[in-house]
């Protein structure tokens, strides 16, 4: 049972949100006044006199400019749309709940709340005793006010809090490719890539591209810089409807699950939602196929702020004039839903017949660069004769890429990599050099990784405790 935590924020709202705006007016609710008055409404006046009258500092550019901690929250606004903090303790201990309920962790876990801010999940998942440890992973240190109001109210003061913006990880190493040393390395307790019990849980707000980020790395496992080569950490990412159903490579009835699914269980239920040819691109499918996942909660986006309008955009952001185009309407419908998911990595004996993980990426962004192109006609550039041995495995001339579905998909890959002399084949040789120029880069920092090296042997060499957390930076 979760224990009773201070009260922050009463339940009910003095405005309402509706799924989807006709004009282009911005409701009052969305303005900085508006908003103001819902939190002081809402909030505790301890709370709110924190957020207003509080100052803080931050860089911009090569100036420091001094604000209220209420004026940095909405400077958020400006940032991509899961910027946001958590300002409700109702929905924190909604999340809290889930993850009590789903977590595979047990007391050799370390739990990591990366929502920062009133540290409202870290508080409550440290009274439930669950984890071994409870830390928490802030975005902006520019709310540190709000974590020292924290401890002093609610809050372990002996819960560790870390500079860590994840998003900004996700950047950094869209950038660095596989030299990159993720400065979560740093925290992350060291455990097995095929461990039952999480060494690590995170909790955390999620874009797209974080979630690609994670792909990425879990694709390319092998690398000793990566998150995923010696744990099998667990996540609780909250996600947009967009990006939920874009990891879904469909559109299903967003039905949480409210009791604890096994792996099995996981992979029978995604497997029941049909494949949209729109939303099946190269990530969103191989995050199908190398993580478990399932939806555990649906959250109001309105405990989060600062609040933002839903916006329609096309290509090259120009604003879609179109109601109807896509899957837009659906988005804007659900823009008032966050998505909260259990998502883990499956373990490499689930993974073998992949085999190269640069051959898999290449099958899937030629085969998916075009949905409506026949099967044959692709296997036929990469070699002729090779159209034919797809005709033979079941499949007619007539099948399009848009007919596919995820099991179709892997046994293509299947049919390829055993096809008579693949490995001298022109595919093999344009994958490693897409390999090469997708994530590789000729300029190594070697002083960076000889001081990741030293930490990490540091670490190694601290004790017979494997889990032992050596924050020491690199």
């Amino acid at each position: 049972m979760l224990r009773k935590v201070p009260k922050l924020l009463k339940p009910n709202y003095r405005f309402s949100l509706r799924s989807s705006w006709k004009s282009t007016k911005t409701p009052d609710a969305f303005s900085k006044h508006g908003e103001r008055e819902t939190l002081e409404e809402n909030l505790s006046p301890e709370v709110f006199k924190l957020l207003v009258e509080t100052k803080t500092i931050y860089k911009n550019r090569l100036k420091l400019v001094e604000v209220t901690v209420h004026d940095r929250i909405q400077s958020y606004k400006k940032g991509y749309i899961e910027k946001a903090v958590l300002l409700n303790e109702e929905t924190a201990a909604k999340i809290a709940q889930s993850i009590q309920i789903h977590s595979r962790g047990d007391r050799n876990t370390t739990f990591f709340d990366g929502e920062g801010g009133l540290c409202q999940i870290a508080a409550i998942v440290s009274k439930i005793g669950l984890f071994k440890e409870v830390c928490v992973l802030e975005k902006d240190m520019c709310l540190d006010s709000l974590h020292e109001y924290a401890k002093s109210k609610y809050l372990d003061p002996s819960v560790p809090v870390y500079d860590l913006n994840l998003t900004k990880v996700a950047v950094d190493g869209g950038y660095e490719k596989q030299r990159f040393v993720s400065p979560l390395l740093k925290y992350l307790p060291s455990g097995d890539v095929s461990e039952e019990v999480p060494a690590s849980t995170i909790v955390t707000t999620a874009s797209h591209g974080f979630v690609k980020y994670l792909i990425s790395r879990m694709l390319h496992r092998d690398n000793p810089f990566g998150e995923f080569y010696s744990s099998r950490p667990e996540f609780f990412l909250i996600v947009t409807a967009r990006t939920y159903f874009h990891l879904c490579c469909g559109i299903n009835d967003a039905e949480p699950s409210h009791n604890k699914l096994t792996e099995e269980e996981m992979r029978i239920k995604n497997k029941l939602v049909p494949m949209n040819a729109q939303l099946s691109k190269v990530y969103n499918v191989i995050f199908q196929v190398y993580f478990d996942f399932c939806l555990v909660d649906v959250l109001p986006r309105k405990s989060y702020f600062p609040w933002k309008p839903h916006k329609r955009y096309a290509w090259n952001n120009a604003e879609r004039l179109s109601n109807t185009r896509g899957v837009d309407k659906l988005y804007e419908e659900n823009h008032n839903r966050l998505m909260l998911m259990y998502v883990r990595p499956k373990r490499p004996k689930d993974l073998e017949m992949i085999g190269n993980p640069a051959y898999f990426e290449y099958f899937l962004t030629r085969i998916l660069q075009r949905k409506t192109r026949r099967i044959v006609g692709v296997f036929e550039e990469w070699s002729s004769g090779w159209g034919l041995l797809i005709v033979e495995a079941g499949f007619t001339i007539f099948d399009e890429v848009r007919d596919l579905d995820l099991e179709d998909l892997l046994q293509l890959f299947h049919l390829l990599k055993n096809i008579p002399n693949f490995e001298q084949s022109n595919f093999v040789a344009e994958a490693n050099m897409a390999f090469k120029a997708n994530h590789e880069t000729e300029d190594i920092d070697e002083l960076l990784v000889d001081k990741f090296r030293i930490n990490l042997w540091r670490k190694i060499s601290k004790g017979a405790d494997s889990n032992e957390n050596i924050s020491k930076k690199v």
